[in-house]
Parts: structure tokens; C-alpha cells; sequence
């Protein structure tokens, strides 16, 4: 299937979105918590609008923010070993969880990189983890002006994959599509690997129309026949133009430019 014949396949579909922020031991300030709204609001507005991921019911949630780090890690209905992380989702509880760090844009990125896992949870429930942590990474990058967002290059990450393709270690995207959760931790482990590679990916997708409505294709077709079934790399062999193959050509080519902000 060519990449246009998809322009018309997934259209927006408006459903109610409702969640609450809790600030723990401190009073938020309203200008805060209308930049927080802004930002999950967006992320919401992303994946249906844009990814055409259809939300059936309204996919609430609720934000913990404590004041400081101390009382975020003594949580008592956080999983064990929370406190090392800067936030969680807990599925269980159906709620991300972090404090207030030492600036605004730190907490926002976590609330917005915690929000999408909400989301995704929701709505499709198991999900690759190229996906499900490409999709987080992207959002981490949300600045807010009133109510539009900016979502920036991750100048990081970008520099980590281009030094490993002009190396030629990075992982190739028919194997990187295929990695396990368990895979997943091992490639990432101690260097992040994997989370670059993700945001690359997403970012490279969410630059283009033609890119999106692939990445809104890929999306709907792990929602049409479930994770156990779903194959990336297969998808992408039989409705992509010249398959993985020359998604992988323009993406490697991509990365060695220049990145611009996306604006919604």
C-alpha cells in the first residue's frame, strides 16, 4: 500500500478526556496547572487527531506530584524501587507519579513521558516497546505557549544515534522493531541505546504527513490484530513503499541532517 493511499484512512473522532492532578504536600500555582493540562491535553489530541488511535471511552487518569523527591520515593503504593526512577505509570492504580523537581520543564517532562504510557495502556495495552517508549521520549520534548505546544528535538539522543550510525553500530530497524521487552533492557542497558533509537524513530515519522499517517497506520494495525500478532517490520514490508528496507534508507539519511520542532 503507498504511503498516500493511507491520507484518508484514519480521520479525527472527538471523545470526552478527563484527568486529575494531585499535587502531594504543596499548592500548585494555577498557572502550572493550566501548562500541565495544555501539555496531556495535547498528547491526547496527537494520537487521535493525527495517529487516528480512537478512544472509545474517556481515558482518565490521575497525576501524583509530590513536593520533593523524599516523599515521592517513601510513597507507599509506589512499586518497589520507584524512588530510583524520576516517575512511573502504574497500570494498577492507573495513575504517573513524580514531584516537583528542581525546575517546571524537568516535571513536565516526566508528567508528559508518563502520560502517553497512560494513554497507550488504555487504549491498546501491550505494546512494542520501540512504541510505547518512542511515543514517551517524543512528548518529553513539549513546550507550552498558552494552548499550543512545541515539541523539540531531543539534541541528546540525536547526537547518540548519528555518532552510532556514522560508526555503523547502530542497530538495524529490522531487528531494533522485533526487540522484545526483555530485549529491550538488554540494548539499553547502562547506554540508553534503545530510547535514543526510539525517539530518532518517532521523531523522523512525526516529521512529515507521509510519516505520520505511516506511524497512525502501524498504530491501527497493532490495535486491528493485537500485539502477539503484530509485526513491525511486517507491516511496514507490505504497505510501505519498497518495504522496511527503504524506510530504513530515508530515516539513516535523515538522521545525519539537521531536526526542526513540530508545532500543534
Amino acid at each position: 500500500m503507498d504511503v498516500q493511499a493511507l491520507s484518508d484512512r484514519y480521520g479525527e473522532e472527538k471523545t470526552p478526556f478527563s484527568f486529575e492532578i494531585i499535587p502531594v504536600g504543596y499548592d500548585m500555582d494555577p498557572e502550572t496547572r493550566v501548562k500541565v493540562e495544555v501539555a496531556v491535553s495535547k498528547i491526547h489530541e496527537i494520537l487521535g487527531s493525527r495517529l487516528g488511535l480512537k478512544f472509545r471511552r474517556d481515558p482518565s487518569f490521575t497525576i501524583r506530584i509530590f513536593k520533593d523527591k523524599e516523599s515521592y520515593a517513601g510513597y507507599r503504593e509506589g512499586p518497589p524501587l520507584a524512588g530510583l526512577a524520576s516517575g512511573y505509570y502504574s497500570p494498577a492504580r492507573n495513575e504517573a507519579v513524580t514531584w516537583r523537581h528542581h525546575n517546571f520543564e524537568k516535571m513536565l517532562e516526566v508528567i508528559t513521558h508518563e502520560a502517553n504510557h497512560a494513554l497507550i495502556h488504555h487504549r491498546l495495552g501491550e505494546v512494542p516497546p520501540w512504541l510505547n517508549e518512542g511515543l514517551s521520549e517524543y512528548f518529553e520534548r513539549m513546550e507550552v505557549f498558552g494552548q499550543a505546544v512545541v515539541i523539540h528535538p531531543n539534541e541528546q539522543w540525536d547526537q547518540v544515534v548519528k555518532q552510532k550510525v556514522r560508526d555503523g553500530s547502530i542497530k538495524p530497524l529490522r531487528d531494533y522493531l522485533g526487540l522484545s521487552q526483555q530485549g529491550w533492557q538488554i540494548h539499553n542497558f547502562r547506554t540508553n541505546d534503545a530510547y535514543a533509537q526510539a525517539w530518532s524513530l518517532i521523531h523522523f515519522l512525526m516529521s512529515t504527513p507521509d510519516g505520520t499517517r505511516l506511524l497512525g497506520h502501524l498504530i491501527n494495525t497493532l490495535d486491528r490484530v493485537g500485539a502477539q500478532a503484530f509485526s513491525g517490520a511486517a507491516t511496514l514490508d507490505a504497505d510501505y513503499e519498497g518495504g522496511l528496507d527503504a524506510l530504513e534508507t530515508r530515516w539513516l539519511a535523515w538522521v545525519l541532517g539537521p531536526k526542526r520542532s513540530h508545532y500543534y
